[in-house]
């Protein structure tokens, strides 16, 4: 028994000794009431080892007593028991320690999450307020329940100049409107509050006076804060002064209505189309011009509005402007509604997009249909005057030619007439002085030919019936044309009265008669000769070759016909030309002489030729209903016979030698004593000396120093009494025109021959005045 319980105690021991050291480690972990519980733990090892000295002492004294056995097994499961406990304790206690371990670890994590959290929520807190203090317009957090201001950014605070702890707390209507009590509903305009009732975003605008009187408009935004449980408990109130807005928003109504009223207003059409052409602004006045409205027009593009070739000419023309990127101004031609053709200067330019892209194409069209055709009349106005002058320029050369060249034939024309007197018995010298007399008379006739294009003929008008001079001169007319070429005359049976000269009449059928002879040539043809009665409206008349066109009217026309060669469209141009001729040279004043004939007696004249299909010239003269008596100048036509009693001399004034000389031959082979001198003062000298020896003054219109009109007047100061004839080789009413009450007693036109002196001659002394006629 002894045995059992010493290995008893023994193993007990061992046990106690394992647990010592777990103990001791618990011991040193734990503190506080955890420690005081371990002592006693180790009070009951420390016991559990007193039996065990005790059981060694009964062993010492080998003391026979039952207690060995029971203090052994008691010993030997305390010391299993402590063995157990501290080793569950030991376990437990590294689990706990474990445990301590990982909730240090996490407060230390949680530590740092909290650390880290708040420093983000730190620096979102100032991000946010830098945000909101970066943020021009001032914004403010409102309670909605009491309506106190807990939050401002730096704009609002400046704004209201106020610092933030005099704001925060304050409600909004105090400081934002200076006001004790709230907005209400119904009389104030607050964002604030319809974000309260509806729970949502709100704007509201406000007038706000600033202490000088300045209005400041400003716009109000309201966004509501909700809690979690979404009931709104704030709201943020932005404010944005729109003052310069709404001011650059009247600026811009005005500069738009002012735009509507120059672009409605003006008179010019004024249009904006986009890229494809389609309209996209059509003003009133562009409208007037198509017939359609704005509405109508407005995304149609120009073939609703003109036809086809039209709209055609004009997108090409606006696809033109939009390729160039460039502004361009050229004329347009339109068809108006009406059917008019317009004429339009028309200013067209690109528009551009925000990336300087071509986006369109504005245009503003102006009518210029009047001003061209005011240019257009300028410019016939202007070649009527270039024409006028080159009339006069040419009437100034004729005149010359007249003068100078008519004082020639004058000489060779009268010389030979007396030398033909002179040699009556000698038929040779006879016939070389008529041949020389007829190219005399042809030349003459060149230089009246001259003048009747300058209007500056030697013509009488009076009454006459142009049927009439037709028959009359029928065989005469014939016989100017060549014998293969038929010429047919038609003539209606009713009078075709005009006021003309029945000898530039003639002139001009036998020039037109000539040239159809000459464009028929050799060959066979026929010429028509017809006369009749026109009306002429103002367009018949616009297409006369003449410049002048006479007022619209009834017309007694002269028509030549013929199936020669015809003409083309240079030679139609130029047909009227003084000395062209499609002939050999040296014609060509037989048409320009018919113009000159027509021109002065208010005429007009058709052409119509094509080559190969002959020519028709129509001469038109205005129809004459006035029956007038034969005028007294006509009358000194008629060959009388001079009168024998001559009381005194004839004065001969002429700067020209030659012919002064003649005249004074003709004088004396008339009967009569000749006085000649070679200017207007010797005239006047002889006058003064002879006195009432001079009877009749023979004077020439052209003379240097003192001209004809002055010598004249001069002479009828002295002698009013004398009787003058008036010679020049200008016509009688150019010459006329030159005396406005004094007129002489007769003119004479160069060249003049022997007979033409002695029917004038004659004329005066009995009496008659072809000047005073004229006049």
């Amino acid at each position: 028994m002894r045995n059992i319980s010493i290995l008893m105690v023994l193993i007990g021991a061992v046990f106690l000794s394992l647990s010592f050291q777990p103990a001791r480690v618990i011991w040193k972990s734990v503190c506080g009431r955890l420690r005081r519980k371990w002592l006693f733990i180790l009070n009951l090892m420390t016991f559990f080892l007193l039996g065990y000295l005790f059981f060694v002492a009964v062993l010492s004294f080998n003391l026979t007593f039952p207690l060995e056995t029971v203090t052994g097994g008691v010993f030997l499961g305390g010391a299993v028991c402590v063995f157990i406990f501290i080793n569950m304790s030991q376990n437990t206690f590294v689990a706990l320690k474990k445990a301590e371990e990982d909730l240090k670890a996490l407060n230390e994590s949680l530590e740092q999450r909290v650390a880290e959290r708040t420093q983000e929520l730190k620096e979102m807190y100032e991000f946010n307020r830098t945000v909101l203090d970066s943020i021009g317009d001032p914004i403010s957090i409102i309670d909605v329940e009491t309506l106190n201001i807990v939050g401002a950014n730096q704009a609002f605070l400046e704004e209201i100049n106020l610092t933030e702890k005099q704001v925060i707390g304050k409600t909004c209507h105090e400081i934002l409107h200076n006001r004790s009590s709230p907005c209400t509903p119904l009389g104030d305009s607050c964002a604030l509050l319809e974000t309260m009732s509806r729970d949502d975003h709100a704007m509201a605008e406000h007038v706000h006076c600033s202490s000088s009187g300045e209005k400041n408009h400003l716009e109000v935004f309201t966004s509501p804060i909700r809690d979690e449980s979404g009931k709104v408990v704030k709201a943020v109130h932005i404010q944005r002064d729109i003052t310069e807005r709404k001011r650059s928003e009247v600026e811009l109504r005005e500069s738009r209505e002012l735009l509507r009223v120059v672009v409605e207003g003006t008179s010019d059409s004024v249009y904006v189309k986009d890229l494809e052409g389609r309209y996209r602004l059509f003003n009133t006045a562009a409208s007037r011009v198509t017939g359609k409205s704005a509405c109508e027009v407005y995304g149609r593009d120009d073939t609703f509005l003109f036809p086809a070739d039209e709209a055609r000419i004009m997108m090409a023309g606006d696809r033109a402007v939009m390729d160039a990127g460039k502004t361009m101004t050229y004329e347009e031609r339109l068809t108006s509604v009406d059917g008019e053709q317009l004429v339009f200067l028309s200013t067209k330019g690109p528009l551009y997009d925000q990336q300087g892209k071509v986006s369109g194409i504005f245009g503003v069209a102006r009518d210029i249909t009047e001003l061209r055709k005011a240019e257009l009349e300028h410019l016939d106005y202007e070649r009527k005057i270039l024409h006028a002058q080159k009339l006069e320029s040419l009437g100034v050369l004729a005149g010359g030619i007249a003068h100078d060249f008519n004082n020639l034939l004058t000489v060779i024309l009268g010389n030979m007439e007396l030398a033909l007197m002179r040699v009556a018995g000698d038929s040779q010298a006879s016939a070389s002085i008529e041949h020389a007399m007829q190219a005399g008379r042809h030349a003459a006739n060149l230089t009246r030919q001259m003048l009747d294009y300058a209007g500056k003929g030697l013509f009488v008008l009076k009454e006459v019936d142009i049927n009439d001079v037709v028959r009359a001169n029928a065989n005469f007319f014939r016989a100017s044309v060549t014998r293969t070429i038929n010429l047919e005359i038609v003539t209606p049976p009713v009078a075709l009265p005009i006021k003309t000269d029945e000898g530039q009449i003639q002139q001009v059928i036998m020039n037109l008669l000539i040239n159809s002879s000459e464009a028929i040539g050799d060959g066979y043809g026929t010429i028509v000769l017809r006369t009749g009665m026109q009306e002429c409206d103002e367009a018949c008349l616009n297409l006369s070759r003449l410049e002048e066109k006479p007022p619209a009217g009834r017309f007694v026309y002269v028509e030549v016909s013929d199936n020669g060669c015809g003409m083309d469209e240079e030679t139609r141009q130029r047909i009227f030309e003084p000395f062209f001729t499609t002939k050999f040279t040296g014609r060509g004043l037989g048409m320009a002489a018919v113009l000159g004939i027509v021109r002065s007696q208010n005429g007009a004249i058709h052409v119509k030729s094509e080559v190969g299909n002959g020519s028709t010239f129509r001469v038109l003269f205005p129809e004459c209903r006035d029956v007038e008596a034969p005028s007294e100048i006509d009358k000194a036509a008629v060959h009388v016979s001079i009168p024998t009693v001559l009381n005194g001399k004839v004065l001969v004034v002429d700067d020209e030698d030659h012919v002064r000389e003649l005249c004074m031959q003709f004088v004396t082979h008339l009967g009569y004593e000749a006085i000649g001198v070679a200017d207007g003062n010797q005239a006047l000298k002889t006058l003064s000396d002879l006195g009432h020896d001079i009877a009749l003054v023979i004077l020439d219109l052209t003379m240097p120093v003192m001209d004809g009109v002055l010598t004249f007047q001069e002479l009828r100061r002295i002698r009013p009494d004398v009787l003058v004839i008036l010679s020049s080789g200008c016509n009688m009413e150019d010459v006329s025109e030159r005396f406005i009450n004094d007129r002489p007693a007769g003119f004479i036109q160069k060249p003049f021959q022997i007979h033409d002196m002695k029917e004038k001659i004659a004329q005066v002394i009995s009496g008659g005045s072809d000047l005073s006629e004229a006049a």
